[in-house]
């Protein structure tokens, strides 16, 4: 059973929230995935307009191979990062949850 989250702040906005699991620390993200790499900056920058924190990341083998770029971002804002993408046409290959110990 998972704690009650926390919320860690990097550059004053909320990018992952914490949840202590058997007294380690679960970060809580989500990592959307593109074909290509122009996709990828596109969604970072524009998820970074609206406020949401993302950060480019590699993508995990297990998960794709595409342009090996993916964006990460928390998982309480993936309804608005994915009404973004939608709003400004871009091409996101599938979104993910992740947990990272």
């Amino acid at each position: 059973m998972l704690g009650k989250p926390e919320v860690r702040k990097a550059k004053g906005k909320d990018v992952f929230r914490e949840v202590f699991l058997e007294g380690k620390c679960v970060l809580l993200s989500c990592l959307a995935t593109f074909k290509t790499t122009s996709m990828a900056l596109l969604f970072e920058r524009s998820c970074r307009e609206a406020g949401i924190g993302a950060r480019i990341a590699p993508v995990p083998r297990k998960l794709s191979s595409s342009c090996g770029l993916a964006c990460e971002f928390p998982c309480e804002e993936r309804a608005r990062a994915e009404a973004l993408a939608a709003e400004r046409r871009i091409e996101v290959a599938a979104m993910h949850d992740l947990e990272k110990i």
